[in-house]
């Protein structure tokens, strides 16, 4: 009974971790491991197991900005289950990341952009336990393009982050409730201050939202679109030099 108590007040309960076993992730690819629950000191009934993809979004208020935690997806691994005082019990984890996920893996010093896993273990009349583990997610092949491109065009990818909220152009549609942005900046003094980058996603095409922030004449916003077939760097930046003129 004693150690029931316990175990009900999260001494010697249950635990949960996860572990990621492809080290290079994309937004769109596989989110390929597992997850390895460890009983404790007595049996427990676990109400749940769940995924939850997260990332950290700024959002606009009348009274000023603040960030919060933003739920990108979340996948259910089991059910309800009696858990076993010791037991061990390994769940193999194989999901498809959302293509809209930010991208972590940037060139630039200001990069505010953070995903992680939170690893949720619900416990029938205990304390229900956790895990959390960032995620190093890397840049698409378009993207890479697209940063590679700019910098041959003069610009420096100086800061990223993730914003609230949805982006709707004639092309495409964003869905996750939060975009992220890329921030560039000339490297000499010119007419342009600086160039923010969102990325939309289909299956032949990464559709890239900009906004051009010039000296003297205030901000104008294109949509390019980058073909997937024949991708390169040369052809990315014969796009964008049409911008900047």
């Amino acid at each position: 009974m004693f150690r029931s108590l316990l175990a009900a007040a999260g001494i010697g309960g249950a635990q949960v971790d996860t572990r990621i076993v492809r080290s290079r992730l994309v937004p769109g690819g596989m989110l390929i491991g597992e997850v390895v629950l460890k009983g404790g000191a007595v049996d427990q009934t676990i109400e749940g197991l769940q995924l939850v993809l997260c990332t950290e979004a700024e959002v606009e208020s009348d009274n000023g900005e603040y960030t919060t935690a933003h739920v990108l997806a979340h996948w259910p691994l089991n059910e309800r289950f009696v858990l076993r005082a010791g037991e061990s019990m390994t769940i193999p984890l194989n999901s498809k990341l959302p293509d809209e996920t930010p991208v972590t893996a940037l060139p630039c010093r200001d990069n505010r952009t953070r995903v992680w896993i939170e690893t949720r273990l619900a416990i029938a009349s205990g304390v229900d336990a956790s895990d959390r583990d960032p995620l190093q997610v890397e840049p698409t092949e378009a993207m890479q393009c697209v940063i590679a491109a700019m910098g041959a065009l003069g610009y420096t990818l100086v800061r990223a982050d993730v914003e609230a909220g949805y982006l709707r152009t004639h092309v495409a549609n964003s869905q996750s409730g939060c975009y992220q942005e890329l921030e560039f900046r000339p490297q000499g003094y010119g007419g342009i201050a600086e160039v923010e980058i969102s990325f939309l996603y289909d299956s032949h095409a990464t559709h890239l939202v900009i906004e051009v922030d010039r000296r003297h004449r205030g901000d104008s916003y294109r949509v390019v679109s980058v073909p997937h077939a024949g991708l390169s760097t040369a052809n990315v930046q014969r796009q964008l030099a049409a911008l900047f003129v």
